[in-house]
C-alpha cells in the first residue's frame, strides 16, 4: 500500500510539472485561483557597438478569462561598463511595433545594483506594462522590437527568440 501511495504521489508531481509547462522552454504558465500567470522566459540582448555589455529581460503576463490584465511585469537586467554608473537611472527599455514606434513601460524601479565578475555594473529593473500594450505587441509579433535608450543613444534589438515567444503567447490568449 505504501508503494502505491509513493508511485501515485510521484506521478502526481510529474503530471503537475508538465501541466505547468506549455511550450518548450519559451513560455511557462502557472495556474492561479483566478486566471493564470504566463511567464516568457528570459531573452538575452547583445549589441557590442552599444554602451551595454549585455541586457536580459523577461515578461510575466496575468490572464483572467482569456483576457490580458493590467498586472503585467517586465523585469530586465542591464550590464553597464563601470564608467556609465551615472546613467543607470536614465536607462529606458521600451518596445516598438509597426503601428506604434514607442511602447513605454510604467513605474520603472531599480530592484538592485551590483558588480559582476568582469567589474561591469549589473542593474536589475522592474516595470509594469498594461494589457493594451501587451496586445499591441501581439498584433504582429515578428515586427515587435526591443528598444533601449541610454545617454541620448538608442538602439533596437530584433530578436527572433522574442518574436517566437510573443507568437506563442498570442496563440495561448488570442
Amino acid at each position: 500500500m505504501k508503494h502505491i501511495k509513493k508511485v501515485f504521489l510521484f506521478l502526481f508531481f510529474i503530471s503537475f510539472f508538465f501541466a505547468c509547462k506549455t511550450t518548450e522552454a519559451n513560455i511557462y504558465t502557472i495556474p492561479q485561483e483566478e486566471g493564470q500567470l504566463i511567464f516568457l522566459r528570459p531573452v538575452d540582448l547583445v549589441d557590442k557597438s552599444f554602451i551595454l555589455q549585455k541586457a536580459t529581460f523577461d515578461i510575466t503576463v496575468k490572464i483572467i478569462d482569456f483576457s490580458v490584465t493590467d498586472e503585467n511585469i517586465v523585469n530586465y537586467t542591464l550590464y553597464f561598463p563601470y564608467q556609465y554608473y551615472d546613467f543607470i537611472n536614465q536607462a529606458e527599455l521600451f518596445f516598438s511595433t509597426d503601428s506604434e514606434s514607442k511602447i513605454s513601460l510604467e513605474n520603472v524601479k531599480i530592484l538592485y545594483k551590483d558588480f559582476d565578475r568582469k567589474k561591469n555594473l549589473e542593474v536589475r529593473y522592474s516595470a509594469g506594462i498594461s494589457g493594451e500594450k501587451v496586445r499591441k505587441l501581439l498584433e504582429n509579433p515578428e515586427n515587435s522590437r526591443i528598444g533601449l535608450s541610454i545617454d541620448n543613444q538608442t538602439t533596437f534589438f530584433n530578436s527572433k527568440a522574442f518574436s517566437q515567444k510573443l507568437y506563442e503567447l498570442g496563440v495561448i490568449i488570442l
